[in-house]
């Protein structure tokens, strides 16, 4: 089942047209199919939308195109000893043919220590700061739900 958008949160584009977004393919779209337009519907994104308070008018200015994926790139991966997949072995099979799939596109895994970025991201997520900052940020919140719905 194909998502549907919430025809009162239709946003107009931000994605140049004919740009590739997401996918499979070299720049990450398939072929010359723009995925967000495929599920937004054309154009859904490539222009700022005075209605939206999210919107901003320097959106008219980015030009978001993909260019052509390098032959060569190097990509990093937490090396064996710092993943995380906590016995979920079919997530990291996963992990593992997505390593594989990106090196046949002619990347080159780089082991890295993930243990900082884990402690970072523990630091943000196993405490109450995204309370906090909701806490600080809730009248912004309402208001944007008041003018937007």
């Amino acid at each position: 089942m194909q998502p549907q958008p919430d025809e009162r949160r239709v946003r107009q584009p931000v994605v140049a047209p004919g740009s590739q977004v997401g996918g499979d393919g070299p720049g990450g779209g398939r072929g010359d199919e723009n995925h967000a337009s495929r599920l937004l519907g054309p154009g859904a994104l490539e222009r700022h939308d005075p209605d939206d308070p999210l919107s901003l008018p320097e959106a008219e200015g980015f030009d978001l195109r993909i260019g052509p994926a390098p032959e060569r790139f190097r990509f990093a991966v937490p090396s064996t000893a710092t993943r995380l997949f906590h016995g979920d072995t079919a997530a990291e099979a996963l992990f593992d043919r997505a390593i594989g799939r990106l090196e046949r596109m002619g990347g080159r895994a780089v082991e890295i220590d993930y243990r900082p970025l884990h402690a970072a991201a523990l630091m943000l997520y196993d405490d109450a700061f995204i309370a906090r900052r909701y806490a600080n940020l809730e009248p912004v919140y309402a208001e944007l739900e008041r003018t937007a719905g």
